[in-house]
């Protein structure tokens, strides 16, 4: 599913917000993505009150904001496939009392890889989090500084 969104808009509470497919189960799909340069492991991107895990953690257990996210990917699934795929990525959340989805974290690095980017934060994420919350974290590592990204993909330089 594409949205166009305004420049600078905010969806009210995550970065991705979807489905996950598996053989015929749909789970609802929530996540945050962070970008960083910072050359310690873990990034300071990971921490604080603007930092991917506490955002997952209030995506994940905050009840307003996973209505609000509904709501949006409510009015977004016009078609036939994705009026289904709501209906039953809802219905197993709803029938989980809230707990049955995904919850997804990207990092984006133009530094080393390193398994201390992520090992230790999704631990503490995971003791917090209730099942059958399922949590996924992912760190791709591209060769380009992120400084450059704009320049490659035609942008004017930041």
């Amino acid at each position: 599913m594409l949205d166009r969104r305004t420049p600078r808009a905010s969806l009210p509470g995550a970065d991705l917000v979807g489905f996950q497919r598996e053989n015929d189960a749909v789970f609802l799909l929530l996540g945050e993505v962070k970008t960083s340069r910072d050359r310690n492991a873990p990034p300071g991107v990971m921490y604080g009150g603007s930092g991917m895990i506490w955002q997952l953690e209030r995506s994940a257990t905050g009840l307003g904001r996973q209505h609000s996210l509904l709501q949006w990917l409510f009015a977004r699934c016009n078609t036939d496939l994705y009026s289904q795929l709501f209906e039953k990525a809802v219905g197993r959340y709803l029938r989980s009392q809230g707990t049955d989805f995904l919850l997804v974290g990207v990092l984006i690095r133009d530094t080393d890889p390193s398994e201390f980017d992520l090992r230790e934060r999704g631990k503490a994420l995971a003791k917090v989090l209730p099942a059958p919350t399922r949590i996924e974290l992912v760190a791709w590592y591209l060769p380009i500084q992120i400084a450059k990204w704009r320049e490659l993909v035609g942008g004017p330089a930041p």
